[in-house]
């Protein structure tokens, strides 16, 4: 089982209520999100694409099957942009 967390020294600091910066200060890199990328962030400790999907569902009425790949091609994004790590679970 694929899980994801934040990367380390990774910080997310909210802006407003739609907007926050996600900052890796190791590398340099300062990232503004909108709130729902800000909602995947906060909620990834070390879950799966698939929990993330079901805890942001309960939050904004959405089916999770409806957002899950949504959610997945975010994590992978995450991930390429060092704000992300992910580990398997076994």
């Amino acid at each position: 089982m694929v899980q994801f967390k934040r990367a380390e020294g990774v910080s997310l600091l909210w802006l407003d209520e739609e907007n926050a910066v996600v900052e890796n200060p190791a590398l340099g890199l300062v990232h503004v999100v909108n709130h729902v990328a800000g909602k995947v962030l906060e909620l990834m400790d070390s879950r799966t694409s698939d929990q993330i999907a079901e805890l942001l569902a309960g939050l904004y009425s959405v089916e999770a099957r409806a957002i899950v790949e949504d959610v997945r091609k975010l994590l992978e994004e995450y991930e390429s942009l060092h704000i992300a790590t992910k580990h398997t679970n076994l």
